[in-house]
């Protein structure tokens, strides 16, 4: 009788024990759920944290885009209107806001470059081409001055040329303006009969297109190629433009 005694006892303790053990497994189960639930939550609010930072960040990204495209657009109205100063202003601040913003660097180079602030000018075109180095009128802008710039330390012909042929060879050597600028490169780096020959191509052309002022420009410039003198802006014609 005594072992049986014992016997229920230790079954009564045994199942003390599974209990405690069921128990307590599933207190750790409840626990690591909460724990889990908890985590579950931080990451939803820090994902959603994340969302509205980077949605945010587009939202300044795009209002960025808009405000230096339209100090741009605004300093080329100006320009039209005679507001220089005002234009250039303008054309620095969408370069502050963007420094890889190749065409207010072209655009500024162009408004110095009629200023004759010829320094300030390349400065702004090479940077445009460092940019996006196939930027047709900026080779055509840059390769002008480094051809007839009255200014000998400025000019250099062999680079003029380099220019020049790589924006006559993206426009098939088809815009009168570009052949112009390249037949000054030639005369400015010696090769005179290379000068004649482009100019006349471009004196065609300009007379194809009834641009009877540029035509006029030209027939002046290619004069001075046959009697082997180059160019200078100091001879007060038309500086080239693409149209």
């Amino acid at each position: 009788r005594v072992r049986g005694l014992r016997l229920r006892a230790f079954e009564q303790a045994r199942n003390a024990e599974i209990d405690a053990s069921i128990a307590i497994v599933a207190f750790h189960r409840d626990r690591n759920a909460e724990i889990n639930a908890s985590i579950a939550g931080v990451k939803a609010q820090r994902l959603k944290a994340f969302e509205q930072a980077r949605n945010a960040e587009i939202d300044a990204s795009i209002a960025l885009v808009a405000f230096h495209r339209a100090r741009n657009n605004l300093g080329v109205a100006l320009k039209r209107r005679g507001r220089i100063d005002e234009a250039i202003e303008h054309y620095k601040m969408a370069i502050e806001v963007d420094p890889d913003f190749a065409e207010a660097h072209s655009n500024l180079g162009t408004v110095l470059q009629g200023l004759k602030r010829h320094d300030e000018a390349l400065a702004c075109f090479r940077r445009a081409l460092q940019i996006k180095p196939d930027f047709v009128e900026v080779l055509n802008n840059l390769a002008w001055i480094l051809a007839t710039c009255e200014d000998a330390e400025i000019r250099d012909g062999a680079q003029a040329v380099r220019l020049a042929e790589r924006a006559c060879e993206l426009t098939d050597y088809e815009f009168p303006a570009m052949l112009d600028t390249l037949g000054a490169a030639y005369a400015e780096a010696g090769q005179f009969d290379q000068a004649v020959q482009t100019a006349q191509n471009a004196f065609q052309l300009a007379l194809a297109s009834k641009n009877a002022v540029r035509a006029k420009n030209i027939q002046n410039r290619l004069e001075l190629y046959k009697a082997n003198r180059p160019y200078r802006e100091s001879f007060n014609l038309e500086t080239p433009t693409r149209k």
